[in-house]
């Protein structure tokens, strides 16, 4: 696990813990998720005592989730679902303010909506609750105070060229944005699949404090959340370049 970042590990009644560091890179999600396969499904990530968390339960059992309001209505007229419809106005804002060659296609857009639509449709935390607070689309970079001024999304694994690296971050990314719940352990599984293969590429997991980052990406908490927060249980962030497919 120290090859992921781990920092200590526990067996706790029949539960692994794996303490991390402030941030997860995708990268390193997908090689927690390769060594817990076929355990996948048991595996969740949280945040305990100022760091990330990735556990994997051995004896836990998915709960059965009520059925989607759309699901209910198979055969009536569908209702407006009020999540698709704020994604819907978030892409359409993003759409209006592109600048000629942006270099983000309509098909960026489209994973975009699709993706975001997934994240609150399906993700979930390990018992049932909605675990995702806050949802941002932004066609820039969310820009971290790094002193070597390096852009918080790029693959820790990259072999790009210093040269290369830095043509990448001057281009317009599109980039998606999601706040956790503080206190839910979120199945890590469930997350990247909502994300699909594109969507989960290159990002990251953090807890690093929102206001190092630029405006577009200090998502807000619930007031629920805020309390959480506050009593020390730090919201885990997602940040996620959207590319090509």
């Amino acid at each position: 696990m120290k090859a992921q970042g781990g920092e200590s590990s526990t067996l706790r009644n029949g539960v692994s813990v794996h303490r991390l560091r402030e941030s997860l890179s995708f990268a390193n999600a997908k090689d927690q998720l390769r060594i817990a396969s076929p355990l996948e499904s048991q595996l969740f990530i949280g945040c305990m005592e100022q760091a990330i968390v990735v556990s994997l339960n051995f004896k836990y059992v998915s709960p059965k989730l009520q059925p989607s309001l759309s699901k209910q209505l198979v055969g009536t007229k569908r209702r407006i679902d009020p999540d698709e419809e704020k994604v819907q106005m978030a892409v359409d804002r993003v759409r209006k303010g592109l600048v000629e060659n942006s270099n983000i296609s309509e098909d960026m857009l489209q994973t975009a909506q699709a993706t975001l639509i997934s994240l609150l449709k399906n993700v979930h935390g390990s018992n049932g609750e909605r675990a995702i607070e806050s949802w941002g689309l932004n066609a820039k970079h969310p820009e971290p105070a790094n002193a070597n001024g390096e852009n918080g999304l790029n693959n820790e694994h990259s072999k790009e060229s210093p040269d290369a690296a830095s043509a990448t971050r001057k281009r317009p990314k599109l980039i998606l944005s999601a706040r956790m719940s503080p206190g839910i352990a979120v199945s890590l599984s469930a997350l990247k699949h909502a994300l699909g293969p594109v969507c989960f590429r290159d990002g990251m997991f953090t807890i690093l404090d929102p206001t190092t980052f630029e405006s577009g990406f200090q998502l807000p908490l619930s007031d629920h959340a805020r309390v959480a927060e506050a009593a020390g249980q730090r919201s885990v962030m997602l940040l996620s370049t959207v590319s090509e497919a």
